[in-house]
């Protein structure tokens, strides 16, 4: 049978997030403050690879792969939550096949790395912008999983999200409140809470981490 369209797509997405799945060993979770995030430099042939199928008839297909655009990012980390690291700061690749590289929007977010042949990569699309409770304690607002209950924490004044026309319905009653163009947490999850989720959900699923 011969590969559609789809299938090369997916092949594309697939190629550009990793090779074989790996365990979520030497995995870090923490809060991080971003210090610095610019495009990874790459030779020619880690941004794109020629592959082949055999097709049925004897014949080959070809096709060019480009894979994911990758950032290097620096963070300070505010507060390491799962894993063992001594360092202050921390330099991670991360990969995105849209390259919108959403954690490098937020003042602070919860993200999670792992070690992938030397290096750390950011475990792709992981992350949760979070905000710092009354009691100190980290927290992402809204809900992060079916499976995991948001609830109601004691969110500060600068814990919200600005509101516009194509956004709005993503912050939705009861877990923000929307006036004057923003959007405020009112039910959330902390941090621990949310890495033991991920935690759970990488060794049910493997989530690939990009090369």
């Amino acid at each position: 049978m011969q590969s559609s369209p789809a299938q090369w797509a997916m092949l594309a997405i697939l190629i550009g997030s990793t090779g074989a799945g790996q365990a979520a060993e030497e995995m870090l979770a923490f809060v991080g403050k971003k210090i610095s995030v610019a495009p990874l430099e790459r030779s020619d042939s880690e941004k794109s690879g020629v592959f082949t199928e055999a097709l049925p008839d004897g014949g080959t297909r070809i096709a060019l792969v480009q894979y994911d655009p990758a950032v290097q990012a620096e963070y300070r980390i505010v507060q390491l939550v799962a894993g063992t690291y001594a360092q202050e700061r921390i330099s991670f690749a991360a990969y995105d096949h849209m390259g919108h590289f959403g954690f490098a929007n937020h003042a602070h977010v919860l993200l999670f790395v792992q070690r992938d042949k030397g290096r750390w990569v950011q475990k792709k699309y992981q992350f949760f912008p979070v905000f710092q409770l009354h009691s100190g304690e980290w927290a992402a607002c809204g809900t992060a999983d079916a499976t995991l209950a948001a609830r109601s924490l004691e969110f500060g004044q600068d814990a919200f999200f600005t509101v516009d026309e194509g956004n709005a319905s993503r912050f939705a009653e009861p877990y923000f409140e929307q006036r004057d163009g923003r959007a405020f947490c009112k039910l959330g999850n902390t941090v621990d809470e949310l890495t033991m989720l991920k935690k759970a959900q990488f060794e049910r699923i493997k989530v690939q981490t990009p090369h």
